[in-house]
C-alpha cells in the first residue's frame, strides 16, 4: 500500500515533522542529537541582496564605491559587511540570514555624506532581495528647504514653568542634498529653529546636542544634511519657559518658508494671542482639553508673534506651587520637578501623543493610517524603524528609564506590524 501526497508543500511538512519526531526520540532515550538532524531543523537557507546605487542628480549609476551593508536581528545588531559596486552601480552580498526577524540596510560614504538605503528584509520563503540605494550632489544654498509643518504643544503642569514640545519637519524641494555652511567651530550647520527668549533645558527626542544638534540661547541648529524629499528631516525636542508674570511673550522668527503651523495651548485658564495664527476651536487629547491655533503658508524672515495673556489665573488643581507672587521659586526646589516633567514629555513624544493631537487637526491623516498607497506605506514603514533605532540609542546612552522604553518600543512594533509589507523588488 502506497502513501500518496497530492501536495507538494505537505510533504516538506511531513519530512520536518518527521526530523522533529526522530529528535525527541533521540532526547528520550538519552542520545545525542546528530548535527545533521539539529541542522536541518533550525538553519533557514541562506539568501543574496542584490542592488543598485544611484547618484539621483546627475541620474548616473555611481562606480566602483565601498558599500557597507548592516544587519539586525531581533533588535540586535550583527557584524556588517562590505563590498564594491561595478560599473553600473550594482553590487551584491551572498550568504545571508534569511529569518523573518532580520532586517538590512545598506550605507556608502558619497561626498562626505553618509547615504542610507530604505530597511529591506526577505520575504517568507524568499531567498533573494533588492533595493535601490539613492545618493546626491551636494549644495549649501538654502532655497529650497521648506517647513513642511510644524507643530508646538504648550502645557502648565506648575505654576512659573511653561512645558513646550515642538515637532519641525522639514522638506528639500531640491535635487541636491543640502549640507549647510561650517560655523563658528567648524561644523557644519543647516538648519535653524529659532527659540523664544528664556527658554532652557532643551530636551531632544532623539540626537546628541554638541554632535547631531548645536544649542544655543536663541535657536537650534540641526548638523544633519537634508536629502530632497516631501518630509525627510524631523526634530522634536522639549523646553521650559520660567514666567513669574500675568503675560509672557513666546515670539520666535521662522528662518524658513512654512507650509502649516498647527498650535495647541493647554486649556487651563490662560489666553493666547497670535499675529499669524488663528483660532479655530476646542480640541481634546491624551484626556485634556487644547485650544488649537493654525496658520498656513508663512515666509521666510516673518516674525511668529505668540503672546500668553492671564497665567495668573490657570487652574491647576494637582499644583502644589504657590501662586504668582512676582518671584520665582528657588532652582533647587524646582529640580526634582522638572526631571519628572521632561521625562513625561519624553514618553508623551516617543508614543506619539503630539502626532496623535495633531491627527485630530488632519483628517487626511488618519485616512492614511487605515488606507496607506504603496509609496506611503513604505515611508511610515521606514520612520517607524528609524524610531526604534532612535528609541535604542537614546536607552543605551541612558536617556530613557527601562520602562519608559520598554513601554514605547512595544507600542512602536505594534504599529509597525499593523502596517507591515515587504517592499517589492525596485530593480
Amino acid at each position: 500500500m502506497h502513501l500518496v501526497i497530492p501536495n507538494p508543500g505537505m510533504r516538506g511538512q511531513i519530512r520536518t515533522f518527521a526530523r522533529l519526531a526522530a529528535i525527541g526520540l533521540f532526547v528520550l532515550m538519552g542520545a545525542a542529537v546528530p548535527r545533521s538532524f539539529a541542522q536541518a531543523v533550525t538553519e533557514t537557507p541562506r539568501g543574496i541582496l542584490i542592488g543598485r546605487v544611484h547618484n539621483t542628480t546627475t541620474q548616473q549609476p555611481l562606480a566602483g564605491i565601498s558599500v557597507r551593508l548592516r544587519h539586525w536581528r531581533l533588535e540586535v545588531e550583527h557584524p556588517s559587511s562590505t563590498t564594491q559596486t561595478d560599473a553600473q552601480g550594482h553590487f551584491r552580498f551572498e550568504g545571508l540570514d534569511t529569518d523573518v526577524h532580520s532586517l538590512y540596510r545598506a550605507e556608502v560614504e558619497y561626498q562626505g555624506i553618509t547615504f542610507h538605503s530604505p530597511f529591506v528584509s526577505f520575504e517568507p520563503g524568499s531567498t533573494q532581495a533588492s533595493l535601490v540605494l539613492n545618493v546626491y550632489e551636494t549644495s549649501s544654498v538654502p532655497e529650497m528647504i521648506r517647513i513642511k509643518r510644524f507643530h508646538f504643544i504648550i502645557l502648565m503642569r506648575e505654576r512659573g514653568i511653561l512645558s513646550i514640545l515642538e515637532l519641525y519637519q522639514f522638506g528639500n524641494e531640491g535635487n541636491h542634498a543640502f549640507v549647510g555652511t561650517p560655523g563658528e567651530q567648524g561644523v557644519r550647520e543647516t538648519v535653524r529653529m529659532a527659540l523664544p527668549a528664556g527658554a532652557r533645558d532643551l530636551t531632544l527626542q532623539s540626537g546628541t546636542p554638541g554632535v547631531d544638534f548645536i544649542v544655543r540661547a536663541d535657536e537650534l541648529v540641526a548638523t544633519t544634511p537634508l536629502l530632497p524629499g516631501e518630509e525627510t528631516f524631523d526634530v522634536a525636542f522639549v523646553y521650559l519657559v520660567p514666567y513669574s508674570t500675568p503675560s509672557i511673550v513666546l515670539d520666535r522668527r521662522l528662518y524658513y518658508d512654512t507650509i502649516a503651523v498647527n498650535g495647541l495651548l493647554m486649556d487651563v485658564g490662560a489666553e493666547m494671542r497670535s499675529d499669524l495664527l488663528r483660532f479655530v476651536g476646542e480640541r481634546t487629547a491624551q484626556g485634556q482639553n487644547f485650544l488649537q491655533f493654525i496658520g498656513e503658508n508663512l515666509k521666510a524672515g516673518q516674525q511668529l508673534g505668540i503672546t500668553l495673556d492671564h497665567l495668573d489665573q490657570i487652574r491647576l488643581p494637582d499644583a502644589t506651587a504657590k501662586p504668582l507672587n512676582g518671584e520665582m521659586a528657588e532652582p533647587e526646589t524646582m529640580v526634582p520637578q522638572r526631571v519628572s516633567h521632561a521625562a513625561m514629555l519624553w514618553a508623551m513624544l516617543a508614543l506619539g501623543g503630539m502626532m496623535l493631537a495633531v491627527g485630530l487637526l488632519y483628517p487626511a491623516w488618519r485616512a492614511r493610517r487605515t488606507g496607506l498607497r504603496e509609496e506611503q506605506m513604505e515611508m511610515e514603514r521606514n520612520r517607524l524603524l528609524f524610531t526604534l533605532a532612535c528609541l535604542d540609542e537614546a536607552y543605551q546612552a541612558g536617556q530613557l528609564s527601562e520602562a519608559v522604553y520598554r513601554r514605547v518600543r512595544a507600542h512602536r512594533k505594534a504599529e509597525l506590524a499593523r502596517i507591515w509589507r515587504p517592499p517589492h523588488d525596485l530593480l
